[in-house]
């Protein structure tokens, strides 16, 4: 299968898609299973006391309180600890004791969960503001037959810069072949770890990458998009540390391997080839074209 070919499988499957989103009568196959709450937080911490108070407060502060909040402790050392004694009052379940890494730990949240919505607030990532619940208990009564919403996230570096990460209006097989939907400002419904699977507990660090490019893949689910800032994540975690950034990319290779048939990763690695040349090759111009301009002002300003 040439890259030609790949290329217009995927448009085809673009537009399959988009026309299905806007199809009112469509409904999703999944059954609701409201069980008490609509949305679940699940938490997980290891010794990031500071960033688990952030975490809670940013909990507390919700002014709509139709959510569960779960927290699992790896058995911190760091008076992480006492910080669920402290916030118990809106902790609906919680534990501390020894894991096997991340995705373990969400696991264990997963299987506690009871709400129909699952949103994972990692320790150090924080609700944008007091009516972050509101928001997403509102989008989800407009929007009851979608699986996967996913909102804006503000990134704040070390230096305390921001950026803000806008979700596309449609999920493409492009967008995991660059990037993923992140956590922290996704709502996942909870059915859907029963089909696609739990998170696999054999990577370290970019397992919800391949449970986002699984479901996507299955071409089974809907997503929609939500406009407003969910929740704030600082590029100090274990996912943004740049001594990791191999491990990422390791993984995410190893995920598309094991989930795309091989004709079509070749293909599709032809075409992430091309647009890297392209990109290369249009930088060139641009790089050419201003010494140009500086050579021209020169000659006539001196």
């Amino acid at each position: 299968m040439d890259a030609g070919l790949i290329y217009q499988l995927l448009q085809e499957k673009r537009h399959r898609r988009l026309s299905n989103s806007q199809n009112t009568t469509h409904r999703s196959t999944l059954p609701a299973i409201m069980k008490g709450y609509t949305i679940t937080i699940i938490t997980i911490n290891l010794n990031n006391q500071s960033g688990l108070k952030t975490t809670l407060e940013s909990v507390v502060d919700q002014s709509d309180t139709d959510f569960e909040l779960i927290v699992i402790d790896g058995a911190s050392r760091d008076g992480s600890k006492a910080l669920l004694d402290q916030y118990s009052t809106i902790i609906t379940h919680s534990v501390s004791e020894p894991d096997t890494g991340i995705y373990h730990a969400m696991n264990k949240g997963i299987k506690r969960a009871s709400g129909e919505y699952l949103l994972f607030l990692n320790s150090g990532d924080y609700l944008y503001d007091s009516s972050t619940v509101h928001k997403l208990r509102s989008a989800l009564l407009q929007h009851e037959d979608v699986d996967i919403l996913s909102g804006e996230l503000e990134l704040m570096s070390k230096d305390s810069e921001k950026e803000t990460w806008i979700p596309p209006n449609q999920l493409s097989f492009d967008l995991f072949f660059h990037n993923t939907l992140p956590h922290p400002s996704t709502l996942i419904r909870s059915a859907l770890f029963n089909e696609v699977g739990n998170y696999n507990e054999s990577h370290k660090i970019a397992s919800d990458y391949e449970w986002f490019l699984k479901a996507y893949l299955s071409d089974k689910y809907r997503f929609r998009k939500m406009d407003f800032v969910v929740s704030c994540h600082a590029l100090s975690g274990l996912s943004s540390d740049d001594t990791l950034k191999d491990v990422i990319k390791k993984e995410r290779y190893l995920s598309q391997r094991s989930l795309l048939r091989d004709d079509i990763w070749v293909s599709y690695q032809k075409l992430v080839d091309l647009e890297r040349e392209h990109a290369l090759l249009l930088s060139s111009r641009f790089v050419k074209l201003a010494r140009r301009l500086s050579k021209l002002k020169r000659l006539l300003f001196g």
